[in-house]
């Protein structure tokens, strides 16, 4: 299966879920679609890019993730979308991951929230 593919099987299981799931609390669609297409384009050129090469996953939204939106799970915090990426992130990419979105998380990663968030 090519990351492509792979990616939009995600999108539509995210679609049809989340509203009940409640998981997914920023989604990058385009920017994961871009970064997939050039994964395969990579691999198609013999090029190793790591061993999670274009694999679609997410990161808690604790995780600064650099051009996306970071909250930390607190509504004050909308806007942030820090330059860098958390050392686990810049791991992930390394090795060839997409991060296609963020994790919902209790407000500040300070408490057990059981009202899925």
């Amino acid at each position: 299966m090519t990351s492509p593919k792979l990616l939009e099987v995600y999108l539509q299981r995210i679609e049809v879920h989340d509203a009940t799931l409640n998981a997914i609390v920023t989604l990058d669609p385009a920017r994961a679609r871009e970064e997939v297409d050039a994964a395969d384009a990579a691999r198609a050129r013999g090029e190793d890019r790591g061993v999670l090469d274009g694999l679609p996953t997410t990161a808690k939204d604790s995780y600064k993730t650099a051009g996306m939106r970071t909250m930390c799970g607190r509504k004050d915090l909308a806007d942030n979308a820090p330059p860098q990426n958390a050392e686990a992130v810049s791991r992930l990419r390394r090795s060839g991951a997409i991060i296609i979105g963020k994790l919902n998380m209790p407000p500040g990663n300070h408490v057990t929230a059981r009202d899925g968030s």
